[in-house]
């Protein structure tokens, strides 16, 4: 795509953080798109490493705009929605647990991160296409372990193709945000998120809260339905669904 500056590495520390040390340079007309075989410092959410093996797809996806009205957290979602769509053309449905997993048979197989620096959108991801059980126990999850979708029973999943799908697929995604705004993908998210119709155990800035799914706000926030209230949540971890 003439739109599009592809930037590979075999093994890299984080291609989050290459991007944030070359932006600078980076031609505001175009999108760039960061790919990795493997990280030795992949960034997660909260701070977290992203393990980062052969086997699995490590990106970072940037592009300028200045509309800075638009929630990084939307952007996430919007992600999610692209990364879900990529792989219905290979038959397999994956679900979203907001605010930023990637979900396969209840358990976890991507992760998205998604900010703002300067004038910039960057957002990263890693997907665990072909890893296999050596390496997914090395993740510590309790709840919505991690798995890969060669594990789920995915085999012959081509990296390189998938690599191509998020060439062609990310900036239409992106561009159809910025003009058409949520309205687009509200029933993509519905087919794909896991959180719908379910009652949602969170823990936010330290309290636990339980309600009943309600929506998602125009700023990317969770909404539920407690007993007595209407919650509203920008950030949080999913401790059970029922």
């Amino acid at each position: 795509m003439q739109n599009v500056i592809i930037h590979n590495f075999d093994q890299i520390n984080s291609t989050n953080i290459w991007a944030k040390e070359n932006i600078k340079n980076f031609d505001k007309s175009k999108y760039h798109i960061i790919f990795a075989n493997q990280q030795s410092n992949g960034q997660g959410s909260n701070n977290r490493t992203w393990l980062s093996p052969i086997g699995g797809i490590y990106c970072t996806i940037c592009f300028h705009h200045i509309n800075h009205n638009s929630n990084p957290n939307m952007i996430t979602l919007v992600s999610a929605i692209a990364i879900c769509n990529i792989f219905q053309k290979y038959n397999i449905k994956l679900d979203i647990k907001w605010p930023n997993d990637i979900i396969c048979n209840q358990k976890k197989i991507g992760g998205i991160l998604s900010e703002l620096h300067t004038d910039w959108y960057i957002i990263g991801f890693g997907l665990n296409i072909n890893l296999e059980i050596n390496e997914i126990n090395k993740i510590s999850r309790p709840i919505f372990p991690a798995s890969s979708l060669k594990i789920e029973g995915y085999n012959n999943l081509n990296c390189e193709h998938i690599k191509q799908d998020i060439i062609t697929n990310f900036p239409e995604y992106i561009n159809n945000w910025f003009t058409q705004g949520w309205d687009f993908f509200e029933n993509k998210f519905k087919y794909h998120n896991l959180l719908l119709d379910k009652t949602i155990v969170i823990s936010s800035l330290g309290n636990t809260y339980k309600g009943t799914f309600s929506g998602i706000g125009q700023d990317g926030q969770l909404e539920i339905s407690t007993i007595s209230n209407l919650e509203s949540f920008y950030s949080g971890d999913i401790l059970q669904l029922e």
